[in-house]
């Protein structure tokens, strides 16, 4: 039971970052500092390629950080699809299905489930406020209950009560351009 929790928390967390990622990527310039609902939100058939690279220091934090990855070594490619079904958006990986829904002007996490683990949030983690700029934080709280292996309840809620997402540098990413600037 205290290994499912812990899954259930790193899977949590890995979403986090997914959306953040997702999020940051689609931002087309960097003039652009404010990730707002109608610039970046989620679109049925959207999907998002993404790398599993090596650990490497990715740079500096703060305003008009650059990150270089040019000399992470890829692991692993994989591809998260979106799909809208009523008014919930979910993201598809890896066997896992991540439900999300946007309530007035936050994203929420609903959900999920794969082949051991259904869980349900009867009060959802908010992952994201429209808009959301540089220097700003989301916090909140969560509670579920589901089923793991299709016979054993499980109840989580957030760590501490609280868990905080708070962007810490503002810039761009670079991996082969980097490479080229040398």
């Amino acid at each position: 039971m205290r290994q499912a929790s812990k899954q259930i928390r790193m899977g949590l967390l890995l979403n986090l970052i997914l959306m953040l990622l997702f999020i940051l990527q689609s931002i087309p310039s960097m003039a652009q500092t404010i990730i707002a609902l109608s610039n970046n939100g989620f679109r049925d058939g959207d999907s998002l390629v993404m790398r599993k690279v090596d650990g490497v220091q990715p740079g500096m934090s703060g305003r008009d950080a650059v990150w270089d990855f040019s000399d992470a070594v890829t692991r692993r490619v994989h591809t998260l699809l979106y799909d809208l079904e009523e008014d919930t958006f979910s993201a598809h990986e890896d066997g896992t299905s991540w439900r999300t829904v946007v309530n007035s002007d936050t994203l929420w996490l609903t959900g999920f489930e794969n082949r051991h683990t259904l869980m349900e949030y009867e009060e959802p983690l908010p992952l994201l406020r429209y808009p959301f700029s540089y220097g700003d934080s989301i916090h909140g709280s969560f509670h579920g209950i589901g089923k793991w292996c299709d016979r054993t309840f499980m109840r989580v809620w957030g760590a501490h009560g609280r868990p905080t997402m708070t962007p810490s540098a503002l810039g761009k990413a670079c991996a082969k351009l980097c490479a080229m600037k040398r």
